[in-house]
């Protein structure tokens, strides 16, 4: 019992991908939310062994936003 009509229209198609888009962008995001947040945590890191100074520590903090 095959039907003519297909199981999603090419509006639902449409829908699911742009909620797709939608969820790999937040991901993405996301990922650079994280990536930037390790990248000050070793900043601080670097800063408190003596190897990057407090000037460029912050400097650095800066440009990360």
């Amino acid at each position: 019992m095959s039907s003519d009509k297909p199981s999603k229209s090419i509006k639902d198609l449409m829908d699911e991908d742009k909620n797709i888009k939608k969820a790999v962008d937040e991901l993405r995001e996301e990922n650079r939310t994280v990536n930037r947040d390790s990248v000050k945590d070793r900043l601080l890191t670097l800063m408190q062994s003596g190897a990057v100074t407090e000037e460029d520590y912050k400097n650095a903090r800066e440009l990360l936003g």
